[in-house]
């Protein structure tokens, strides 16, 4: 430990181990996914066929079914949200609802069930959105990495994640969640998901890591970054402009495909990247064209292009749409949706890494180091300054 780091401030019990280079905890965590994900999905095989009955029940009764969460946690709900709308044959994404955790404490469905997902069971808003849901008569389940917390207090139903993810921006604390929520819509489908197979596929994003590299450096010195996805894709849009924010200390934005087309680019130039994820949903050969599109007009006034596809996808949008180049996730004879999900997951942890890598952060504290940044997270009182 450094002199720095033996600032009064820093409890190891409390923070993440406190490194001074690569690799970060976060490197860790991201080479930890594809054994954490398939054991997720080994502990929680019996919690999750209670949950995947009242789900059934309650889109039986047409109830309200409600995927909750916030930050990462909020991300994995979004995937959990996508995961479930699988589990029960609705490729449209409606029929299972996503909300906010906070809009959900506000403005609770009635009736149904309600489905949190949390990594320390603290957060003040899904302490709130717990109880809400229990007074408007849902039924409550907890997807948690945490032991003991006052979340499990307010759940009928817990699926006890297995691992704590060990750095503040989360990789195992985002893909565990999903694969939660992946065994529960298995199940709703009377199918269920190999733990094996899922931990090799994962296996296969990993060994992607270094052309992900090399085409990362490609962005050079960007002052801003906007990542674009929309249906089975907006998790991990989200989940990469929330890692490129925390991770490389770089002010991130997130829109549908679609939406960024619509003024958005006007404060954009060639000192901003743009990643665009197309790896699955419904008339994928028309979300290729909007794709293309995109990356066609940032390119044209500068931006550093990207675009985060499967093959498939790929194949129908020509090389020259980007300027940096592509990155392929690697498909599997797992359902379309666990690539989407996961595989993009893994893709979006390395090229964050990449910028971690070119801008010299330390992406495991989140600026914590900066007493500004500490009395903010007091501030904000949202959380209490211990792992995510």
């Amino acid at each position: 430990m450094t002199g720095q780091q033996e600032a009064s401030w820093y409890d190891p019990a409390i923070y993440p181990e406190w490194r001074t280079s690569a690799p970060w905890v976060m490197d860790d965590m991201i080479a930890a996914q594809p054994a954490n994900v398939a054991w997720t999905l080994s502990s929680v095989a019996n919690a999750a066929g209670a949950v995947a009955s009242a789900i059934t029940e309650a889109v039986d009764a047409d109830a309200p079914v409600v995927v909750s969460g916030t930050g990462t946690a909020g991300h994995a709900a979004r995937g959990v949200a996508v995961a479930l709308n699988w589990g029960v044959g609705d490729e449209t994404g409606g029929r299972v609802e996503f909300r906010e955790s906070d809009d959900q404490a506000r403005a609770p469905r009635r009736g149904g069930v309600l489905v949190v997902v949390s990594h320390g069971g603290a957060s003040s808003s899904t302490l709130a959105a717990l109880n809400s849901a229990r007074d408007a008569g849902a039924r409550t389940c907890l997807i948690v990495a945490a032991e003991g917390t006052a979340a499990h207090d307010l759940a009928d139903f817990v699926l006890q994640l297995p691992e704590r993810d060990k750095s503040y921006c989360h990789t195992v604390g985002y893909t565990s969640p999903i694969a939660a929520g992946l065994a529960i819509a298995a199940q709703m489908r009377n199918e269920q998901l190999d733990p094996a197979a899922v931990q090799a596929s994962l296996e296969q994003a990993l060994a992607g890591r270094g052309a992900i590299e090399e085409l990362g450096a490609g962005l050079g010195r960007i002052q801003r970054f906007v990542a674009a996805g929309s249906l089975v894709d907006e998790p991990s849009a989200r989940e990469l402009a929330l890692d490129v924010a925390e991770a490389a200390w770089l002010p991130a934005s997130v829109f549908g495909l679609e939406d960024l087309l619509h003024g958005h680019m006007v404060g954009h130039n060639e000192e901003s990247g743009l990643a665009v994820l197309l790896t699955g949903g419904p008339q994928l050969s028309n979300g290729a064209a909007t794709a293309a599109g995109l990356l066609r007009a940032a390119t044209r006034i500068g931006l550093r292009t990207i675009l985060i596809a499967t093959d498939e996808v790929a194949r129908l949008i020509d090389e020259d749409a980007t300027s940096v180049g592509r990155i392929i996730v690697p498909s599997s004879d797992l359902p379309a949706v666990v690539t989407s999900l996961l595989g993009t997951a893994v893709a979006v942890q390395h090229l964050s890494m990449t910028l971690v890598a070119s801008r010299g952060t330390n992406p495991d504290l989140l600026r914590r180091e900066d007493i500004a940044y500490r009395e903010a997270v007091a501030a904000g009182g949202a959380k209490q300054p211990s792992r995510k």
